[in-house]
């Protein structure tokens, strides 16, 4: 039995009081302050009995108003009123300044936590025709007007109606409603005033009290900021590093100092719920999907095995190291009873443990959660309002679809003869975070308490592990479905995009070979060709200006140069090897033209033969300048067509280039020949004639030779000399 003295317990009797300091600010502005020095003594609790009053209650005066009676002696509330310096002939009540915010206001800024406004509309619909719904409103008093409006009391200004909500207004967050008073007035009111018939009154009444207690703090929080904006600073010395040191330093040497000082110490325990099991900084910028993998399986791995190992080796060596060396007693870890372990302190020191660890593996995986869905899904919401139905269009340059995150994932786009597609698959994004997600958490389970590794006398399951989070708990399954949502939409206009693009698979699965074989059978003119040439050229520069070399859709960075620069350099080989189809076709015409030249040019050199031969030449020359002619023109049509090749700034050959300059000139070589071979001809006709007239004299002579002979001849009569006569006739002959 304790024999001290009541007198001196200090815990009775001897503790002094402390009570803070009132400030002049404070008790103007706080209207529920209360002086701490005035002593209020609790009386002993008492029984009534209204029995003699239920009987007696009769005969007791009816009393219309009780007016209470006036003190003499007591100073009356003071008056305060304001004025402002630039006119103080007018004054104002300080009540007029008192800080009046509607809890309207401040509810309209609170999420509705029962039916949305949605939800009432809907619940008015029956058999598809709109009903308006039965409520209870607090709207003004139909008979206060402003002329009579201050003989009623403040209770009667305002009183509870039966009405009808007729509609919503989502802007202004208003509900319309009509009175059922007869009248049918119509007003505008917040969700505040409005109580639905269907409504469950304690939620009305808790709505009720949220907003005037939100409404109390607005009023303090803003009583407060006026108070410090009021203040003046001005001379107010600034405290030096040494005396705030020293003021930390008195605060932390108090008990209740200590206590929050050692709180550092406890977080410090914390150390492993600050870390994460995925990383948001993995040095490149973009990474492919593959990547992505296998860093954040990297970082899982360095994770986990810090946890199985380090943090489990750690834990159980600082164990040892405080309560190892205590030997028999509640906390001695090498006890082989476990009946005695289990009544021993030292199992709820180990429970303790294991309940510090799984909270630090919850801390873990929340701050896991909290990186995973602001790495995964951050770059996503410029998607989520996609609809499935959605058609990306024309322009491909820009993207509607980028936010203030970063992309995360490189995609390359590729085509096929099938169509456009990507290096990845949009589906596998949501089933490779999906699976990389679950894997994380399922290993959480996996790590192992700290009993057997330290409790070595006693048995425990092989499978004793630490519980973590769940698959299936309520944050695990919302972030889940939240990137699984965010991905589904990011991936519909990922499709569309590369949907626009299958207008060039007919470019992209051409076969140029075969293009230009049927290009050369059908033989088309030179304006069709150059007009084709011009087409390929359009549909090259629109290759040139519509198709971007990279683009962000919502967390994919997507790379198109590859397929730009091979569509549009299909494009230009098109381009090429129709021009150099047409040059060849171009060659080969000039060439059949310089060889008709070469055929006049051979004719023109030809001798003549005999004087026959000079006049047939001279006949066929008459005919030269009208074939000159149509060659010519078949030239000039040639040199025009030859402007196409110009108009490209298609390079010819050398030799292309100089049957096409020798072609221009061969009319007047042959025109020049032409001179030449008619002097030629006269020449030879001179030398003809006079080789005629030489062959005339000679012919003369020998006619006259003969003529002389035969008449010599005549005068031959002897018969037996005949054959002597026929063998001079067979000479001169």
């Amino acid at each position: 039995m304790n024999n001290k003295p009541l007198g001196k317990d200090s815990s009775v009797i001897g503790k002094k009081k402390k009570f803070g300091r009132g400030y002049y600010a404070e008790l103007l502005t706080n209207p529920d302050y209360t002086d701490p020095l005035k002593k209020i003594y609790q009386g002993v609790n008492r029984k009534f009995n209204f029995i003699w009053q239920v009987k007696t209650e009769k005969y007791a005066p009816i009393l219309m108003e009780l007016v209470a009676p006036q003190k003499k002696v007591v100073l009356a509330p003071a008056k305060r009123w304001m004025t402002f310096e630039a006119d103080k002939d007018i004054a104002f009540p300080v009540d007029t300044f008192k800080p009046k915010v509607p809890a309207s206001i401040i509810y309209r800024l609170q999420l509705e936590i029962c039916r949305s406004p949605e939800n009432w509309i809907e619940h008015g619909i029956i058999d598809g025709i709109r009903h308006p719904l039965p409520a209870t409103a607090f709207i003004p008093n139909s008979e206060v007007n402003e002329e009579n409006r201050s003989s009623f009391d403040l209770d009667r200004l305002f009183h509870w109606v039966h009405v009808a909500a007729l509609d919503y207004q989502p802007k202004e967050k208003l509900w319309k409603v009509m009175t059922l008073d007869g009248l049918k007035r119509t007003f505008f009111l917040p969700k505040l005033l409005l109580m639905m018939k269907a409504e469950d009154p304690v939620n009305f009444a808790n709505r009720i009290i949220s907003a005037i207690a939100l409404r109390k703090k607005c009023e303090e929080v803003i009583r407060c900021e006026f108070v410090m904006d009021c203040m003046s600073l001005t001379g107010t010395p600034t405290m030096s590093d040494e005396m705030l040191e020293g003021i930390v330093d008195l605060v932390k040497s108090t008990k209740v100092g200590k206590a929050m000082f050692y709180t550092d110490y406890f977080h410090k325990c914390l150390k492993v719920a600050q870390m994460s099991l995925f990383t948001s900084s993995y040095g490149a910028k973009f990474v492919t999907l593959e990547e992505f993998n296998t860093i954040q399986n990297q970082t899982s791995s360095i994770a986990f095995k810090q946890l199985k190992n380090n943090w489990l080796e750690t834990l159980v060596f600082n164990i040892r190291m405080c309560i190892g060396d205590l030997g028999k007693g509640w906390f001695d870890i090498n006890e082989k009873n476990f009946k005695i372990y289990e009544i021993s302190k030292l199992n709820r020191f180990m429970e303790l443990v294991k309940y510090r660890m799984q909270y630090t593996l919850r801390l873990l995986v929340e701050n896991t959660l909290q990186v995973f869905i602001s790495l995964v899904e951050t770059p996503c919401w410029p998607c989520l309002s996609v609809e499935d139905d959605f058609v990306w269009g024309e322009d491909l340059l820009n993207s509607p679809f980028m936010g203030q995150a970063a992309p995360l994932f490189s995609l390359q786009l590729r085509m096929d003869e099938s169509g456009a597609f990507y290096s990845t698959t949009p589906e596998s994004f949501a089933e490779v975070l999906l699976k990389l997600f679950d894997e994380a958490l399922t290993q959480t389970h996996q790590i192992r308490q700290v009993h057997p590794l330290l409790l070595s006398n006693l048995r425990f399951p092989p499978d004793l592990c630490l519980s973590s989070v769940g698959l299936l708990a309520e944050e695990v399954c919302n972030v889940r479905n939240r990137f699984l949502l965010a991905y589904e939409k990011a991936c519909i206009p990922l499709r569309a995009y590369a949907k626009e693009f299958d207008v060039h698979v007919n470019l992209y699965s051409l076969i140029i070979s075969d293009y230009i074989k049927n290009y050369e059978i059908d033989s088309k003119t030179a304006a069709e060709v150059k007009e084709d040439i011009s087409l390929h050229h359009r549909l090259k520069r629109s290759l040139e200006e519509t198709l971007p070399n990279l683009i962000f859709i919502g967390p994919f960075y997507v790379q198109i140069d590859h397929l730009r620069v091979f569509l549009i350099n299909k494009r230009q080989e098109i381009i090429n090897k129709l021009l150099d189809l047409f040059s060849a076709r171009m060659k080969q015409s000039i060439e059949d033209l310089l060889q008709e030249y070469k055929n006049v040019m051979v004719k023109l050199a030809v001798k003549p033969e005999s004087i026959e031969h000079i006049f047939e030449i001279r006949d066929w020359m008459e005919t030269i300048p009208m074939s000159v002619k149509s060659l010519e023109e078949t030239c000039k049509r040639y040199l025009l067509e030859y402007d196409v090749l110009d108009h490209f700034w298609y390079a010819l050959g050398n030799e292309d280039f100089e049957n096409k300059w020798e072609a221009i000139g061969w009319p007047l070589r042959i025109y020049q020949q032409v001179d030449v071979a008619d002097k030629f001809l006269k020449e030879e006709e001179e030398r003809y004639y006079k080789l005629q007239l030489n062959d005339e004299f000679t012919l003369n002579d020998r006619i006259d030779t003969l003529t002389t002979q035969v008449v010599s001849m005549s005068g031959y009569r002897d018969v037996s000399k005949t054959h002597e006569y026929t063998q001079e006739i067979r000479k001169v002959w």
